[in-house]
C-alpha cells in the first residue's frame, strides 16, 4: 500500500503519525486533512481526539499503527471518514453509519431547528410524525429525544439502512417510540391523514451533476442522492403524499439543495400548502422549506 511519508515503525509517536498522515492526505486533495487524520487515529487507538492531544509523545502499539495506516490509505482513495470510523455526530448525538446509509451533514441540523420552531422541545407533542427516507435515523432519533411524548414512523426503501437506524434508535433510548417501515417512500401508507408532521431530507442532486461530485460523495448510496433529472422528483412526491397523509393544519418540512428553495416552495404551494417559507442554514443558504396543509 502507499505509505504516508515518514510513517514507519521506528518513528511513530502520535504527533509524528498525525503530521505525516496530514501531509499524505493533503497531497491527495482532502479538504480537511488534519481533522481527517485526527479522527482516524483516534478511531484506530479507540480514544477520543482530546486524548490525542494529551499523548503526542507516546508510541502506539504496532497493530494500532498498522490499522491507522490502512485507514489513511483508504481515506486517500476517497473513502469517507465516517464510513471508516463507523460513526458521525449529529445534533450532539453519535450515530452509527455504514456504507449503506447517507452520512448526516451539519446543515441538516437546520431541519431539526425548523421542526423545533414549530413544535418546541418538551413533552407536549403526543402526535405521530413520519420521517421519509430516514437513512441512519438521525432525524427521527434526534427529534424523538426532543419530544418525549411523540411517536415516529421512519420509512426507507433500504432494509440495510433501516437496520442501522434501528440500532441508533435503541442506542439513544427511543426505540420504543420510533417504528421502522421498509417501503417505497409513501406508497406503504393508506391514503389518510395519519401524521401531524412529515419530515424529510430527500435525494435532491440533479442527474447531470453526478459527474462533478467529489469522489467521497460518490461512495454514498446513489438512491440517497439522486433527485431525478431536475433534482425535484422527490419533492413532488412528498408534496403529493403529505396532501393525503398529513392532517389539516399539519406541516411538511424538507431539506433542499442550494438554489432549489424557490422551486420547492412553488411545488408546495401548487399542492395546496400555505405559510410556505424557507429557512437558512449557518452558511446563509436557504436549506429547509416548510409548509402547512390547508
Amino acid at each position: 500500500m502507499p505509505q504516508p511519508a515518514g510513517v514507519g515503525r521506528d518513528e511513530r509517536t502520535v504527533l509524528f503519525l498525525l503530521e505525516r498522515a496530514t501531509a499524505y492526505l493533503a497531497e491527495r486533495g482532502a479538504t480537511s486533512p488534519r481533522l481527517d487524520a485526527e479522527l482516524l487515529l483516534a478511531s484506530a487507538l479507540g480514544v477520543d481526539r482530546l486524548a490525542l492531544y494529551l499523548s503526542f509523545d507516546t508510541r502506539p502499539p504496532t497493530d494500532k499503527v498498522d490499522r491507522f495506516r490502512e485507514l489513511i490509505r483508504l481515506r486517500g482513495k476517497g473513502m469517507p471518514v465516517a464510513y471508516l470510523t463507523g460513526k458521525r455526530e449529529f445534533w450532539s448525538l453519535e450515530f452509527e453509519v455504514t456504507p449503506e446509509v447517507f452520512i448526516p451533514r451539519p446543515e441538516t441540523e437546520t431541519l431539526v431547528e425548523a421542526a423545533l420552531a414549530i413544535w418546541p422541545p418538551g413533552g407536549g407533542h403526543a402526535g405521530w410524525f413520519v420521517d421519509v427516507g430516514t437513512g441512519c435515523g438521525n432525524l427521527a432519533v434526534a427529534l424523538a429525544r426532543e419530544w418525549p411524548s411523540a411517536r415516529f414512523v421512519a420509512v426507507d426503501s433500504s432494509a440495510a439502512a433501516l437496520g442501522v437506524a434501528l440500532r441508533n434508535a435503541a442506542k439513544h433510548g427511543v426505540g420504543e417510540r420510533v417504528f421502522f417501515l421498509c417501503g417505497d417512500w409513501l406508497s406503504a401508507f393508506a391514503r389518510r391523514p395519519l401524521f401531524v408532521g412529515m419530515i424529510s431530507n430527500p435525494p435532491y442532486i440533479r442527474g447531470a451533476d453526478f459527474a462533478s461530485l467529489p469522489v467521497e460523495v460518490e461512495r454514498e448510496p446513489r438512491a440517497a442522492l439522486d433527485g431525478g433529472s431536475d433534482g425535484l422528483h422527490f419533492f413532488r412526491a412528498l408534496a403529493a403524499g403529505a396532501s393525503c397523509l398529513v392532517a389539516q393544519g399539519g406541516w411538511l418540512l424538507a431539506e433542499v439543495g442550494a438554489g432549489q428553495a424557490q422551486a420547492v416552495r412553488s411545488i408546495l404551494e401548487e399542492a395546496g400548502f400555505r405559510d410556505v417559507q424557507a429557512r437558512r442554514d449557518l452558511a446563509g443558504i436557504d436549506r429547509v422549506v416548510v409548509g402547512r396543509r390547508r
